[in-house]
């Protein structure tokens, strides 16, 4: 199936959520994987509704559009999560989507403890299993939600921590595994900064060069000025000696 958007960002309109919704959509969208990672990358359209929804009791056409036109939905987790009946129903409406299981859906954490935050929809996935009497049931399996974690003591500090964190979540939406991911973005900035010291050291080296050659050419300049001087001072002298000869 071609989707409209690569995910959509589930999060309740309240600091740090909304922020946090905001920085990873533009860093999704703009980023681009290493190329020896072997994965292309189209560019990402990834849905964040800016409105409130607080006039509707369901969601919008254009909401559930959107949902069932996302590959991925990224849900920003905190204890205020649970508790907008909007954001339970876009959740509920991508499970639906998706056999009512957690297939193609990632966390962020950004507050509070998992067990808080986390919706409990994401903490189990429902299997078929056989019971005691060859009946066919389905039974409750506890999960471990795909998640990345922001949480720090100030606003800042999380922001700071998505720089990084928010490759968790890119791995799965390139279908890579995020320690390989990681470790070629770090050879990726290793190789960008010997670029960048390689070029500051030539201009450093360029200017030493340009440096040397102008206190060379002053010095040169002063030696000339030196003599011209000193060539001043003699022809003074003999003026001076005429004119006392001159006098006698």
């Amino acid at each position: 199936m071609d989707y409209k958007y690569k995910a959509f960002i589930s999060y309740r309109h309240l600091e740090p959520d909304m922020q946090a919704a905001e920085k990873l959509q533009k860093l999704l969208e703009a980023y681009k994987p290493p190329k020896n990672l072997g994965k292309t990358k189209d560019n990402w359209r990834i849905f964040r509704d800016v409105s409130e929804l607080q006039s509707s009791s369901d969601l919008s056409e254009d909401i559930v559009n959107a949902i069932e036109n996302s590959e991925f939905l990224i849900v920003i987790c905190s204890p205020k999560y649970t508790e907008s009946k909007w954001c339970m129903q876009e959740l509920t409406r991508f499970r639906e989507l998706h056999d009512n299981t957690n297939r193609n859906i990632i966390t962020l954490l950004v507050s509070g403890e998992p067990h808080e935050s986390f919706p409990e929809e994401l903490t189990y996935t429902e299997m078929t299993t056989t019971n005691e009497n060859g009946e066919e049931v389905k039974v409750k399996v506890e999960v471990e939600p795909l998640a990345a974690n922001i949480k720090a003591d100030s606003l800042k500090e999380s922001m700071k921590k998505l720089n990084t964190e928010y490759l968790r979540i890119a791995a799965p939406l390139l279908g890579c595994d995020f320690n390989d991911l990681y470790q070629r973005e770090r050879r990726r900035e290793a190789a960008r900064r010997r670029r960048i010291f390689g070029v500051v050291s030539g201009v450093l080296s360029l200017i030493t060069v340009i440096s040397v050659a102008s206190a060379v050419t002053i010095n040169g300049k002063n030696v000339e000025i030196n003599k011209q001087n000193t060539q001043i001072k003699e022809q003074n002298a003999q003026i001076e000696q005429k004119n006392k000869d001159l006098l006698i």
